[in-house]
């Protein structure tokens, strides 16, 4: 089995790569609330967001080994399975908590769209696109077979895969209710079946890549099934485990897979399923992904859970959306230009200035717009009263 490589109009590392949805872990809110649908905080998922958005400069920017290792293909690939995970973890738990649809989409519309169609139009309108590709990438289908993706976009293929997950899970919520989310497994397992019959293993259409963001779903129903204090508690060995039928058998299964392996485990054995090297592990990464996640969520007593809770790693997460949307116009422009050698002599001028503009679009754009999104869906849950005050 040969290992394809991907389209030759993008970085290889590009192609393994994913958007950075800095989708927040949540706040705890009384069912019915402005807040209902959200999460008690949980840290580690920051950590895991930082790591995502680190691994993908790395692969972007840096040399990380000889080109015939592809290591920079296998930092992006183990970037984008963190990415995925923790956004159909988060999408699907807000979901299943009771959050309304009109809500739901729009906090990601407001989160997403506003700086993707800034740095849509920037990068469209410098390489002087025609308007079939303007429309294509405004709807977030570039990615769609025949793909539309151009040097300064190609990343902008895994914020497809992204719109398209937000848009299907809430039209299966709709069609079918929360009982439709079950879909979610069984759809994860036929795009990993797609990846390995089509011997596509880092390609970026999103029949072939739907199975990481889909595992992170899968996640959030099995610990629906058995609730993540249980798994915790069980997995300790702590009492007062609540034990019941229905959960009994997805309780045992949680407990063994996510309470009892080390997470350093499941973390050496997804940096195996990253390396291209390695071909037929490779398409085993999203469920790999999903257990290491998993198991830092449930082992919160871990060294690596623990790691993943420092106050820089959580500001690191807050800059990754605009981290990612970013660093490449940035290197299609002067500060990626010149020699092999010019090119890293700029890096560190070039991180620097991602680094700046994603400070200037969380505190000037992100923030503004997702508080604005809040007071406005908050009006939607309020009493009467509450509603015309907030209006």
């Amino acid at each position: 089995m040969s290992l394809r490589a991907p389209a030759p109009d993008r970085n290889p590392a590009q192609a393994a790569t994913t958007a950075c949805d800095d989708a927040p872990s949540g706040t705890a809110g009384p069912a019915g609330s402005p807040d209902a649908g959200t999460a008690p905080r949980q840290p580690a998922l920051d950590g895991w967001r930082a790591i995502s958005i680190l691994a993908v400069l790395a692969a972007h920017l840096l040399p990380l080994g000889p080109a015939r290792w592809q290591l920079n293909v296998g930092a992006g690939l183990f970037g984008m399975a963190l990415f995925f995970i923790l956004s159909g973890y988060l999408i699907t738990s807000a979901l299943l908590r009771g959050q309304g649809l009109r809500r739901f989409l729009l906090l990601r519309a407001t989160r997403v769209l506003p700086l993707a169609w800034l740095c849509i139009v920037v990068g469209l309108a410098w390489q002087g696109a025609p308007a079939s590709t303007w429309w294509r990438h405004l709807l977030f289908v570039a990615n769609l077979p025949p793909q539309d993706l151009w040097p300064a976009t190609a990343h902008l293929w895994s914020l497809c895969v992204e719109l398209q997950f937000y848009v299907g899970v809430a039209l299966l919520v709709l069609l079918g209710g929360r009982r439709a989310l079950w879909l979610l497994p069984l759809l994860g397992l036929a795009s990993t079946l797609a990846r390995i019959v089509l011997d596509q293993p880092f390609q970026s259409t999103t029949h072939t890549r739907a199975d990481e963001v889909l595992a992170g779903a899968t996640l959030a129903l099995w610990l629906q099934r058995a609730p993540l204090a249980e798994v915790s508690a069980t997995a300790a060995g702590l009492p007062g485990v609540v034990r019941t039928p229905v959960a009994s058998r997805p309780l045992r299964l949680a407990v063994a897979a996510l309470g009892h392996v080390n997470p350093l485990c499941w973390l050496a054995l997804l940096l195996a399923c990253c390396l291209p090297a390695l071909e037929a592990a490779t398409h085993a990464r999203a469920w790999v992904a999903m257990l290491l996640i998993g198991s830092t969520l449930v082992q919160a007593r871990h060294p690596l859970s623990r790691a993943l809770e420092r106050p820089l790693l959580a500001h690191v997460a807050r800059l990754s959306y605009a981290l990612y949307l970013v660093h490449p116009l940035l290197a299609h422009g002067w500060l990626g230009s010149g020699s092999t050698l010019e090119r890293y002599l700029k890096r560190p001028l070039l991180l620097a200035v991602a680094w700046l503009l994603a400070e200037a679009s969380h505190r000037g754009l992100e923030r503004p717009m997702m508080r604005w999104a809040r007071r406005r869906s908050a009006a939607w849950t309020a009493p009467p009263a509450a509603a015309r005050a907030a209006g």
